[in-house]
């Protein structure tokens, strides 16, 4: 039986999606959490909040940034192994298609997308089998 990935269900919600799958947690239980404690997701969720959340599930994360210079250059070779570690969550670079980034949380069959089918407003989520843009941060456990 395929597991049923959470979707995200705010415009910026990738992050709190990306959460609740990891947790295994509802997307809507998570953001509550997340709101609580933090801020609202209106514009999304700041890469070191999300350290700081699993945190407070005593969950040991750290982040590692990937842009090189200030011209976006990207270390894609260091950038794409640590976001091949299961459990990771990568915030991909800004691109045509996220123009604010997009996050994705590294599974065993690849990375699953909360919006896999970007721009359909029937969001639903899914795995890809590659990053669907360059690495900008990682998120990756340290236990």
């Amino acid at each position: 039986m395929t597991k049923k990935w959470q979707h995200q269900k705010d415009l910026n919600g990738c992050g709190i999606a990306c959460l609740a799958n990891f947790l295994d947690k509802p997307y809507d239980t998570v953001k509550k959490d997340f709101e609580s404690k933090f801020y609202t997701i209106e514009r999304g969720v700041k890469i070191f909040d999300i350290v700081n959340y699993l945190k407070t599930k005593n969950i040991n994360y750290k982040s590692k940034f990937f842009n090189q210079n200030k011209k976006y250059e990207f270390n894609k070779k260091e950038g794409g192994k640590y976001s091949k570690i299961i459990g990771s969550i990568t915030l991909i670079a800004k691109n045509e298609k996220y123009p604010v980034g997009h996050y994705l949380l590294r599974v065993k069959d690849g990375w699953v997308d909360p919006w896999h089918n970007l721009p359909d407003r029937n969001i639903e989520a899914g795995i890809r089998k590659r990053l669907p843009g360059n690495p900008w941060y990682v998120l990756y456990p340290l236990d």
